[in-house]
């Protein structure tokens, strides 16, 4: 406790609780930000108005500086007081609690969990690479996931194509459901000229001239051209379970697997901003109960093909 006092908050003095201590009032840690629990050791500074987790103070005490050259090029120290001011590489201010490093030679302040944000990544809602940087230029824009402007001199991330103005916050982009949790900073980037990506993953491969084979069916498919007779006008496309129509269409001549034109050429693989990793194109239905799939999106069913 003596160590406590006069190292980690030597301007009062801490008093100690323990398990279904009264105290605690469901007060958040300042420190984790994790709300306090009846079971809790823990320390409260009651000029501070402040309440920490006995373990949180443990393992910070071990960490008061850190040397990242990654993140920054002298040695951060922990600021022991909460910080009104804006993190260099998110540009937020979290005021109610003790979460800051700095670097008082160089004005640089940035939270503890921010020095570890990924340096590249890549998500699936934009067709290129992102980078992080500490100074993201014309703070005037807007994120493009909340539409909020950026703090100015903040940090973000932009597109690592010059010609393209694509930005997000750093917590924007880092968040669960938007980015897969992968620095790809040292991995060569993949195909990123959409026609190349369309060939590599093509669910249609021309036969001949008359011919087309589509991965989904064993037998070729060849054009053919709705007649009105009460037989094709029965014709559902194997993708989307809609009726064919009035268009033209593949069908097989063999059975009566049919598919518009369009759900033919659905990509192999995808990306798109719904989810964060690539999705791919699924045609079997026997490990679907009853046949049946419910989309994770709009919550229909149905039984055609998947992403």
């Amino acid at each position: 406790m003596e160590n406590l006092i006069t190292t980690f908050h030597p301007t009062h003095f801490l008093q100690e609780s323990g398990p279904h201590s009264t105290h605690y009032y469901s007060r958040r840690c300042v420190i984790c930000e994790k709300w306090m629990s009846p079971k809790s050791n823990y320390f409260y500074c009651r000029s501070c108005d402040f309440y920490f987790h006995k373990e949180c103070t443990t393992s910070l005490m071990e960490n008061l500086t850190i040397d990242r050259p990654e993140t920054h090029a002298h040695t951060l120290t922990f600021i022991r007081k909460r910080n009104p001011f804006n993190c260099d590489a998110c540009g937020r201010v979290s005021k109610d609690v003790m979460n800051m490093y700095g670097c008082l030679s160089c004005n640089f302040f940035i939270h503890r969990d921010c020095m570890y944000l990924p340096k590249v990544i890549k998500l699936t809602r934009h067709s290129h690479r992102l980078f992080h940087t500490y100074q993201v230029p014309d703070h005037n824009t807007k994120c493009r996931i909340c539409y909020d402007p950026f703090v100015c001199g903040s940090g973000g991330y932009i597109c690592s194509d010059k010609t393209c103005d694509y930005k997000l916050h750093s917590q924007c982009a880092t968040r669960k459901e938007i980015w897969d949790g992968k620095d790809v900073e040292r991995e060569p980037e993949e195909i990123s000229n959409s026609e190349d990506v369309t060939m590599k993953f093509s669910s249609l491969e021309e036969v001949d001239g008359k011919t087309l084979r589509h991965f989904s069916h064993h037998h070729d498919l060849i054009r053919l051209c709705v007649n009105g007779g009460e037989e094709e006008n029965k014709r559902v496309c194997q993708a989307c379970i809609l009726r064919i129509g009035s268009n033209s269409f593949l069908g097989c001549k063999e059975c009566d697997f049919a598919l518009h034109d369009t759900c033919a050429r659905l990509p192999r693989k995808m990306e798109h901003l719904f989810h964060r990793h690539s999705l791919t194109l699924e045609v079997d239905m026997m490990n679907i109960k009853e046949g049946f799939f419910r989309c994770s999106k709009c919550e229909r069913e149905s039984c055609g093909f998947m992403y």
